[in-house]
């Protein structure tokens, strides 16, 4: 447990007088920490079971982190700056707020519960074999086009971003440009990434800001791309248009989602492309992953119920999250 010392700084991690047990966390991979609820900064490589930041703040504006068992407890605030890097494997699902400027964070666990804004560096949603979860009440924001947002392995591992309703996926226009959630080389896993990712759009809202943005019309932007994309968006609203309108693309054959500009009055629509069944070869275990216990069913087929008042439409487990 994180004590500060009175008689020292109090707030830096590598002080073992400021650790309850006088000696630095990591000593043993075994150790699990406690931050109490204080202000701490981070500077070294330490790998530990699982952390507990107490409500506190940790700053880790360089060395590395590894916290095999993931964030548990009661929440609190992680700021990645720098060249420091986190790599977490989870979270229990408590109340966290992430903020990336710089260095790297990595998911290689289950998270759930964080509200991550990405202004720089790298944010590693989730490598192969993790899945960052985009809860009701939750915000994802990529908020400069120089953050690198999604997915990144070695293993050929199933990576997935699930986004439920009530979520809000927000998008910021820095320097003429948007940052995007795709696969991207982190350089953490070698030259060329080798991960199988899948996004589900879940019904979350997606809120862009075209503020920091001069294009014209006729001009596209890619937000979204994975090996495979399932589901819509319950809502979306496009700030600082202008004389544009905005046509929100969400093309399940290349499974990408796009946002497309062109001369207007500040309309904002959405279209699809394909439909959620579209599977690309080789891809089934993301989109059974993807869909495990939804029941997701075609646009056709929702067209089709939409017009013969088919009774698909009433059975609700055809569209449980």
């Amino acid at each position: 447990r994180f004590v500060p010392d009175d008689l020292g700084e109090g707030i830096r991690w590598d002080n073992r007088l400021n650790w309850d047990t006088d000696d630095l966390p990591g000593l043993y991979s075994q150790d699990s920490v406690d931050l109490g609820g204080n202000n701490v900064v981070y500077g070294q490589t330490s790998t530990i079971d699982t952390l507990d930041l107490s409500g506190g703040t940790l700053d880790v504006y360089a060395g590395r982190l590894t916290a095999t068992g993931g964030i548990q407890g009661e929440g609190g605030t992680l700021n990645i700056s720098d060249t420091g890097q986190a790599w977490l494997a989870g979270s229990d699902g408590s109340a966290l707020d992430i903020n990336v400027s710089g260095g790297r964070f990595a998911n290689t666990g289950n998270m759930s519960g964080a509200d991550l804004t990405a202004t720089g560096g790298q944010t590693i949603l989730a490598t192969g074999g993790a899945e960052y979860d985009l809860d009701a009440g939750q915000t994802l924001s990529v908020d400069s086009s120089s953050a690198k947002v999604g997915f990144d392995s070695n293993d050929g591992g199933l990576a997935i971003l699930d986004m439920h309703a009530g979520a809000t996926l927000a998008f910021s226009a820095q320097d003429g440009d948007f940052g995007d959630i795709s696969e991207f080389r982190s350089g953490a896993f070698g030259d060329t990434p080798n991960v199988s990712s899948g996004i589900d759009l879940g019904d979350a809202t997606l809120d862009i800001d075209l503020t920091g943005l001069s294009a014209s019309a006729g001009t596209a932007f890619t937000l979204m791309s994975a090996d495979e994309l399932i589901g819509l968006f319950g809502n979306a609203t496009v700030n600082g248009l202008g004389a544009r309108d905005a046509n929100i693309v969400i093309d399940y054959q290349n499974d990408t989602v796009t946002l497309q500009l062109s001369a207007g009055n500040g309309a904002v629509s959405v279209s699809t492309v394909g439909s959620e069944s579209d599977i690309s070869t080789g891809d089934d275990a993301i989109w059974n992953a993807l869909t495990a216990g939804q029941g997701v069913v075609s646009n056709s087929q929702l067209a089709t119920a939409s017009a013969t008042t088919d009774p698909l439409l009433d059975d609700p487990t055809l569209f449980a999250a």
